[in-house]
């Protein structure tokens, strides 16, 4: 199991320097090369692993740079100092892992379960002026009875996008049409069945600190995708001014001192996110072609392969 995981792990520090090397020289790089860039990071890893496990073909192991069963050795040869920072990396990994994905998710969704989803005939008709749902998938708008300035895409095999009545009240009609065009974008490329898709591979990497920043940024390249896919439908400045609107709300003045700490860190984070959601669709950085995607993942993966085992 420990050289599967240094394996995984090589595999994905490789596939990050490639990535990175990319941003920096094409920079800016098309919003859907960068997602299928780091989806490929995500999936190529374990599966790339599992075929050596197998002894299924790929280049000599003699022809790696990085060999995951001679570390390992190294680091058994080191004793318990070595195997426990080992164990350090790959156990806080998987704790920030944990904290950072599962729990924020399990919190939305529960937060969310007793509130009531109705019909609105303003979101409804905001929805059919947008572009019709790919290949005639059934999709749905609802509202959210809460205070809270939520829009999000909810379901798998009946999606339904859900925006609460306090965004509403918070938009104009131009900024709630750009906000429901960003739900729609996410359903157009695919929706919570490959982010599910996705997530199955990340947790068989959870350990993996390359997977962790990996997933991260693909978080982030997923929203400005669809940003940027939105902004093909409705005016890019309406988004961005929603996106101001949506994040950065400071925690109310009667809650605790630790409330507000933990409100506060995550707001810098959002807010810092935002900033380079805003800039992107100001600065109308291109969504960019399948074709060119789908070349440059399969060199990432074959550099990816050869280079770690």
């Amino acid at each position: 199991m420990g050289p599967w995981l240094l394996a995984v792990v090589f595999q994905g520090v490789v596939g990050l320097a490639w990535f990175v090397g990319l941003d920096r020289l094409a920079r800016p790089l098309p919003a859907r090369l960068r997602v299928n860039l780091l989806a490929a990071i995500l999936v190529a890893p374990p599966v790339l692993a599992a075929a050596r496990l197998l002894g299924l073909g790929g280049p000599p192991r003699a022809w790696a740079l990085l060999r995951a069963d001679r570390w390992w050795a190294l680091l058994e040869a080191g004793g318990w100092p070595a195997m426990s920072s080992v164990g350090f990396l790959f156990g806080g990994s998987a704790l920030i892992g944990v904290v950072q994905e599962v729990v924020p998710n399990l919190a939305l969704r529960v937060g969310l379960s007793g509130v009531p989803h109705v019909r609105d005939a303003r979101l409804e008709a905001i929805l059919a002026e947008l572009p019709a749902r790919p290949w005639g998938r059934p999709l749905a708008i609802r509202r959210l009875e809460t205070d809270r300035r939520l829009a999000l895409l909810q379901g798998l095999s009946a999606p339904t996008i859900l925006v609460s009545r306090g965004l509403m009240r918070a938009l104009d009609e131009a900024e709630l049409k750009a906000v429901v065009a960003h739900e729609l974008a996410h359903h157009h490329r695919g929706g919570n069945r490959r982010r599910l898709l996705l997530w199955l591979f990340r947790l068989a990497q959870l350990p993996s600190p390359a997977a962790l920043v990996a997933f991260r940024w693909y978080l982030g390249a997923e929203e400005v995708a669809c940003d940027a896919l939105a902004a093909r439908w409705v005016r890019p400045v309406d988004l961005a001014s929603a996106l101001l609107r949506i994040h950065g709300r400071r925690p109310p003045a009667s809650a605790g001192a630790w409330v507000r700490a933990r409100h506060e860190v995550a707001r810098r984070a959002e807010v810092a996110a935002t900033r380079e959601r805003v800039r992107a669709l100001l600065d109308g950085v291109p969504v960019g072609g399948a074709g060119a995607s789908l070349v440059l993942v399969l060199v990432a993966m074959l550099l990816t392969w050869g280079v770690a085992a």
